[in-house]
């Protein structure tokens, strides 16, 4: 998304084709993931859909899962030249890479890309913002992502959620399949929930910042702007910014 928002914008190419897809559910990959401590879930095999409960305290790693979604970008006038049904314009992004350790992130480098996209975007005021966050359901993974976002937006009243507590860890394909469903929730009015959040950590070890993760249900709620938390093992850390696209 970051080299085709920069591509269009810089005039090399008209229309690019961002596409995320993974497969990852082998046996190889599973034992991979189980080798890094505290990565994959070790809980609630009797009711896997319960496992994936990012930002609560019963967590205990994220639960894979396959998919793929594909993103059209372009610039407005071709856009419209075509007819096409335009549903959001990304206003910038914020990459790093902290290097810090293959699993165990900082949260110092998810801050700053987060900074970094809030300012490319020119956006000075977080206030109803959703922010769709990395949340993997992960203890040390959570508990900083979610300390960034609070340093990030303080004061600012935002709403959190992680639908990879409905679709699973795609792995390279999350990126644009959450932000697919942040659009379709942007267009339609809702802020998707965190599911099974039955007790948030917000107290003792690898405890999450006191912010609204939209518990359980969704809430109807009009806002114009997300931010997308994308993070990756070794300390990749990007955020792009979207708004809703008016005439």
């Amino acid at each position: 998304m970051e080299y085709a928002f920069d591509a269009i914008k810089g005039g090399k190419a008209d229309i690019i084709v961002v596409l995320g897809t993974e497969a990852p559910l082998h046996p190889l990959s599973v034992a991979h993931f189980q080798g890094m401590r505290g990565a994959i879930t070790k809980r609630f095999n009797d009711r896997p859909e319960e496992a994936s409960r990012p930002f609560d305290s019963y967590r205990s790693g994220f639960v894979g899962s396959e998919g793929a979604a594909a993103l059209i970008f372009e610039g407005d006038d071709i856009a419209k030249a075509r007819k096409a049904r335009i549903y959001a314009e990304m206003l910038g992004y914020g990459s790093t890479s902290d290097s810090y350790h293959i699993v165990y992130p900082t949260g110092e480098g998810a801050k700053q890309a987060m900074i970094q996209a809030l300012k490319m975007s020119d956006i000075r005021n977080g206030n109803g913002m959703y922010v769709n966050a990395h949340g993997t359901s992960t203890k040390i993974g959570d508990h900083k992502e979610s300390m960034a976002i609070a340093e990030v937006f303080d004061g600012c009243s935002i709403y959190v959620s992680s639908v990879k507590s409905m679709l699973g860890h795609m792995i390279g394909a999350s990126a644009a399949a959450e932000t697919v469903a942040s659009i379709i929730a942007m267009r339609d009015g809702f802020i998707p929930p965190t599911i099974n959040l039955t007790n948030p950590h917000l107290d003792g070890d690898n405890a999450c910042a006191p912010l609204n993760y939209v518990p359980n249900e969704p809430i109807q709620h009009q806002f114009d702007i997300f931010l997308k938390n994308s993070f990756g093992f070794g300390g990749h850390n990007d955020c792009v910014l979207f708004q809703m696209w008016r005439e």
